[in-house]
C-alpha cells in the first residue's frame, strides 16, 4: 500500500482528534464526503450509487451553508457520491467556495463533462482528482487535466481508478501504461465489490515494471486478500471506530456514517435541510445509529474502511488496557 495515497496511518496527522476520541469526548469528522447529485452520465455495471431519491441534487445555497458549518473542524471535503458530481452545475462553484474556506478538496469523477475551462478551475482548487476509468473514452479528458495542471503549475494530484474483475483484468496493463504515458501520478486498482477474481500477480508485475519517482501503481491490497473463503472470515476488529472521523452528506441532504450506508434510512443520522451539522452530530439519534452500526453483521466484507477501523481498534485496546506501554 502506497503510504502517500492510501495508508490509513494518515490518522496520526490528527493526534488531537484521536486524543479527543480516546477520552470519550465528541470528535468531529476530519474527512467528509459530499454528493452534489446522484444523477450520472453513465449506467456502469456494479455501480453502488443512486440509493437515495432519484435525481436528487444539492443546491449551491445548501452546499455553501454546509461548508460554512463544517469549515471549523473538517480538514478534507471530497466531492463524489451516488452519481457524477459534475452533473450538478454548481459543483465547481462549491469546490471553489470550500477551498476559500480553508478546506482541502478532492474530486472523484468519470471525466465525461470535463472541458478546458472546467479542467483549469479544478486543478486550481483541488488537492486531488481521481478519474474513474473504463479503459476507453476518458483518455482525452485526462489529457485536459494534465495539460491544465502543467499550465497552471498546480500541485493537484491526478490519479486513475480502475475496477477489476475477470473480464477487465486483460486491460490492466494497457490502462497502467497509458496512465504513465499521460503523466498522471498514479493508477489505482481495486476489485468490484465482492468480486473474487484475484489480480494480485498482475499488480505486482505492473509495479515492478512501471513504478517510478513520478508514477505509482497502487492497489487496495487488503481487498484482494479478502477473497474466496476469506470473505466469510470475521473481521479483525469488533467496532467501526472510524465512523468518529468521517461521514457522508448524500444528495438528499441527509447525513450517513459512510458510503455503504448512504441512502439506508435506518442509518440516516439526520437531515441537514432541517437541522445543523453540529446538532445532528451531537444528537442521541447519531449515537443510536453508531451503536446499531457497531453490530458487525451490518458491515460488508472488503470494506474500504477496514484498515483504518482495524488500526483504531488496536489503538483503543492499548489505551484502555495496554501493558508495559512505556517499553517500546
Amino acid at each position: 500500500m502506497n503510504p502517500t495515497y492510501l495508508s490509513q496511518s494518515k490518522i496520526f496527522n490528527h493526534l488531537d482528534r484521536v486524543q479527543t476520541w480516546l477520552k470519550g469526548k465528541t470528535c468531529f469528522p476530519i474527512s467528509i464526503q459530499i454528493d452534489p447529485t446522484n444523477r450520472c452520465t453513465r449506467n456502469c455495471l456494479g455501480c453502488s450509487g443512486n440509493k437515495t431519491v432519484k435525481n436528487a441534487q444539492l443546491s449551491l445555497k445548501f452546499m455553501k451553508d454546509v461548508i460554512n458549518q463544517i469549515a471549523p473542524f473538517c480538514k478534507g471535503l471530497i466531492f463524489t457520491g451516488g452519481g457524477e458530481p459534475l452533473c450538478n452545475d454548481d459543483t465547481i462553484t462549491a469546490i471553489k467556495y470550500a477551498r476559500a474556506k480553508g478546506l482541502d478538496v478532492g474530486l472523484v469523477s468519470n471525466a465525461d463533462l470535463l472541458n478546458d475551462n472546467t479542467a483549469t478551475e479544478l486543478v486550481k482548487h483541488c488537492a486531488y482528482i481521481r478519474i474513474s476509468c473504463n479503459y476507453v473514452g476518458a483518455w482525452d479528458k485526462i489529457k485536459l487535466l494534465v495539460k491544465a495542471r502543467n499550465k497552471q503549475k498546480s500541485d493537484c494530484t491526478i490519479g486513475i481508478g480502475f475496477l477489476t474483475n475477470k473480464e477487465r483484468a486483460v486491460h490492466m496493463k494497457e490502462v497502467a501504461e497509458i496512465a504513465k504515458k499521460l503523466k498522471v501520478d498514479y493508477v489505482q486498482f481495486r476489485p468490484f465489490h465482492l468480486d473474487t477474481y484475484d489480480v494480485s500477480d498482475k499488480i505486482a508485475r505492473l509495479k515492478e515494471n512501471l513504478d517510478s519517482v513520478t508514477f505509482k501503481v497502487i492497489a487496495t491490497d487488503y481487498k484482494y486478500k479478502e477473497m474466496g473463503d476469506n470473505l466469510k472470515k470475521v473481521k479483525k476488529y469488533p467496532v467501526c471506530f472510524g465512523d468518529n472521523f468521517r461521514t457522508v452528506i448524500a444528495a438528499d441532504g441527509k447525513l450517513y456514517p459512510d458510503c455503504f450506508t448512504r441512502g439506508l434510512e435506518n442509518f440516516c443520522m439526520g437531515d441537514l435541510q432541517k437541522e445543523s451539522f453540529k446538532r445532528i452530530w451531537t444528537s442521541k439519534k447519531r449515537e443510536g445509529v453508531f451503536k446499531s452500526k457497531l453490530d458487525m453483521s451490518n458491515c460488508p466484507p472488503m470494506c474500504y474502511h477496514d484498515p483504518l477501523d482495524e488500526l483504531l481498534w488496536n489503538i483503543w485496546q492499548q489505551y484502555k488496557g495496554g501493558k508495559h506501554v512505556n517499553f517500546l
